[in-house]
């Protein structure tokens, strides 16, 4: 009898598919030979996460491949929290405001658990482990007294972790996104916008019609500008004559500290018409603030030429801002809403009188004309039940026969 093969061993170059368990169930790695190109050095490199010994074995003979014919790139080994913050944070050009958000949520939520594991070695089981924490975490934000942390911010947390997991597989550095297996990932909760109706709207304006801001609270729900787009107005971005007004920059807090910025996306420089009703508060409050720079005299802070400030021309801090609008509904008996839902408010009433949502997510400033319509999805369904009950009510109605002599 003749005795069992011994198994081949390997040579240097040819690699080998491993199998290991992990929470999730059996997972392979594949292990192969490169050439360092900058030392010549003899190196091996690891990948893991393969869902099948296929799936494996087929990318071992592509990097294999790739060796042989020099074009192999060297293996990204670094940890979880150095390709967030250093690779995927930085690879696409975001507002200050919208990476220093992101950097919070990485740093507070997602590096406390996985930031110091390798990229490649984080696994759907661990993102779990995240997700698990936060349904149990109390927030102490802005001086909150241990509120369980919102949905919202949750689901925020699990985008942004999948994305920088999702940039990773794309390029090549991590064979998949472990974010898709995750079973149960947070979901945030379809909010209700809480908006003032068209005769709530009116009220407001009355009731605030001698206040100094009376323009500003206008303008808000005569074009649905963001805060900081009002903000950051200044006189040369206002023509009174043609009734316009251009977007061109906002003022918004970065860290607790107000600076200037750039609109939220491409489609936020845009031209905004005005109503005759808002062009006269306009130059109302424009003859207005004149008086008080008059008033003041060398006093006057403002260099900018801005269209709102506080009384002796300093830049308005947005939060104050928004403070003095909550203030002002409640000392009205109005129901209160936050000061971005006069944008909700405005977009309602735009779409309610029939305007064609492509025009309105223009005059938004929306990216796409989608995102307009996820927004107010609401509100187009009970647009378009009141035009079909007008064509029922049409067909129902008897038919007037013409006379005839």
């Amino acid at each position: 009898m003749s005795e069992p093969k011994k198994p081949r061993r390997r040579g240097w170059g040819e690699g080998s598919v491993q199998e290991y368990e992990t929470k999730a169930g059996k997972r392979w790695l594949i292990v192969y030979p490169y050439k360092d190109p900058q030392t010549g050095e003899r190196k091996q490199a690891k990948r893991r996460g393969f869902t099948s010994a296929t799936k494996a074995a087929k990318e071992l003979r592509a990097k294999l491949a790739e060796v042989a014919a020099g074009t192999h790139r060297k293996p990204v080994r670094l940890t979880f929290r150095d390709y967030a913050l250093t690779k995927w944070l930085t690879a696409r050009k975001r507002r200050e405001s919208t990476t220093a958000g992101y950097r919070d949520i990485l740093t507070q939520y997602v590096l406390p658990v996985i930031g110091d594991k390798q990229l490649d070695e984080v696994t759907a089981a661990d993102l779990e482990r995240i997700y698990a924490r936060l349904r149990t975490w109390k927030s102490t934000a802005r001086g909150r007294k241990g509120n369980p942390l919102s949905l919202a911010t949750q689901a925020q947390t699990h985008a942004i972790a999948s994305s920088v997991f999702g940039y990773a597989a794309r390029k090549g550095d991590i064979v998949a996104n472990p974010a898709l297996a995750v079973d149960d990932p947070p979901r945030a909760e379809k909010v209700e916008r809480s908006v003032w109706t068209v005769a709530q709207a009116g009220d407001f304006l009355r009731a605030t019609g001698s206040h100094r801001l009376a323009a500003a609270w206008r303008l808000l729900l005569a074009t649905g500008l963001r805060r900081g787009e009002l903000l950051g107005l200044t006189w040369d971005a206002v023509d009174l004559e043609r009734g316009e007004l251009r977007v061109r920059r906002t003022w918004i807090v970065v860290k607790g500290v107000c600076q200037w910025s750039k609109p939220k996306t491409a489609a936020g420089y845009r031209t905004i018409p005005l109503d005759a009703g808002t062009v006269a508060a306009l130059r109302a409050h424009r003859a207005a603030q004149a008086a008080e720079r008059l008033r003041i005299g060398a006093g006057w802070q403002d260099k900018e030429q801005r269209l709102f400030t506080d009384p002796v021309g300093e830049a308005l801090h947005p939060e104050t801002f928004s403070m003095w609008f909550r203030d002002l509904a409640t000392a009205h008996s109005l129901p209160r809403i936050r000061l971005h839902e006069l944008r909700h408010t405005y977009a309602t009433m735009q779409l309610e009188t029939g305007e064609n949502v492509v025009t309105v997510s223009a005059l938004l400033g929306h990216a796409n004309p989608t995102i307009t319509r996820n927004i107010y999805q609401h509100v187009l369904e009970a647009t378009a039940r009141k035009a079909n009950d007008k064509v029922g009510a049409l067909l129902d109605a008897p038919t007037a026969v013409a006379a005839t002599g």
